[in-house]
């Protein structure tokens, strides 16, 4: 069963470089989303940064890493969901460039991640590579997102 945290981690791992990198890439475009969901524009080199630092604790302090986890995504979802209940039609750039609208599938998404950090604070972690494979490519999945949902519709 404790192969479950190391899975968690590894995912959000993924996940946080990912999102980081893709705010990094394409620094303007988060500033127009969060106008556009009605919330304050923080520039993307300092939500970067705190991706990275999430991505930082994974690694050398989980438990810190799966707390800052929960938090940005409690963040990130509040923000997902005003803007979903305000009817604002922008383009989810959580991970860089992908044009697909937020929706519900987007909060569903984020629901998995905070259940994912969740169950990383509350697992031992171990060290099989099984696991952070496992965890690596769930990781993928959550990157993909928006092509799976696409891809299934």
């Amino acid at each position: 069963m404790s192969d479950l945290g190391l899975a968690a981690r590894a995912a959000l791992i993924l996940v946080f470089a990912v999102a980081a990198y893709g705010k990094l890439v394409d620094r303007g475009a988060l500033a127009g989303v969060m106008r556009a969901m009605g919330v304050p524009a923080i520039p993307a080199a300092v939500v970067a940064a705190a991706e990275l630092a999430c991505v930082t604790l994974l690694v050398l302090a989980p438990a810190a890493g799966f707390a800052l986890a929960l938090a940005l995504l409690a963040a990130f979802t509040a923000g997902l969901v005003n803007a979903i209940r305000r009817g604002a039609h922008i383009a989810c750039r959580c991970f860089g460039a992908s044009t697909a609208p937020i929706g519900k599938s987007h909060i569903v998404r984020n629901a998995l991640l905070v259940a994912l950090a969740g169950l990383g604070l509350v697992m031992p972690q171990t060290a099989s590579i099984a696991a952070g494979a496992a965890g690596a490519l769930l990781g993928l999945a959550i990157v993909m997102w928006d092509e799976l949902v696409l891809a299934f519709r």
